[in-house]
């Protein structure tokens, strides 16, 4: 837990996107969802960037069927305020 939340405060993911249990395409997605709670603009650019991708690659992540149950979790974080 304190890796991600260091990967939040720093908008760097790259460590936990190369351990080997990472779901890489949640870890896009969950950056996409936390993008809406940081004040910073480049926050998204940086973050997406520390893996290796656009903020588009992060948006259009498809976490759809197989993890339906999920996504349905991740995206209730988008409604916080």
């Amino acid at each position: 837990m304190t890796d991600f939340i260091t990967s939040v405060a720093n908008a760097n993911f790259k460590a936990l996107f190369e351990r080997k249990k990472t779901t890489k395409t949640k870890l896009k997605y969950m950056i996409f969802i936390i993008h809406h709670h940081v004040a910073e603009k480049e926050w998204y650019k940086t973050a997406a960037a520390s893996i290796g991708v656009t903020p588009d690659a992060c948006s259009g992540a498809n976490v759809g069927d197989r993890n339906d149950q999920w996504k349905k979790k991740a995206d209730r974080l988008k409604q916080i305020k």
